[in-house]
């Protein structure tokens, strides 16, 4: 998480990683008091009342350069439906009649058929 970038723009340099860190260890130490005392912000993620985006877009505040990573992080849609596709692709292309094909072209097969839309 301290190695990934803000946005597109700002480069990862060896500051903007210790004021990542500085703010997740503030941010650490405060969550930990917050399980300790089962606080009421706890038990609304404990619950799942409150996802974690939703506790860092209005709760992270205080850690804001260290909201923005969380913000971007937990905002991915994750899915399998892209490798499944691929798995797919792969073993129409790698099948019984074609099964001396080299690991190497498989892949450059995959990828070309992955990717003919945007070639």
């Amino acid at each position: 998480m301290i190695n990934s970038p803000v946005d597109d723009v700002t480069p990862i340099d060896d500051d903007r990683k210790e004021k990542l860190y500085i703010q997740f260890t503030v941010y650490f130490i405060s969550a930990t008091k917050e399980r300790q005392a089962n606080s009421f912000r706890y038990q609304m993620l404990s619950k799942g009342s409150k996802t974690m985006l939703q506790y860092w877009q209005t709760n992270g505040c205080q850690w804001a350069d260290l909201q923005n990573v969380a913000v971007r992080l937990f905002s991915m849609a994750t899915s399998n439906a892209m490798f499944e596709r691929n798995f797919s692709t792969m073993g129409f292309i790698h099948s019984k009649l074609r099964n001396s094909l080299s690991a190497k072209t498989v892949e450059k097969f995959v990828f070309v058929k992955s990717n003919m839309g945007a070639l």
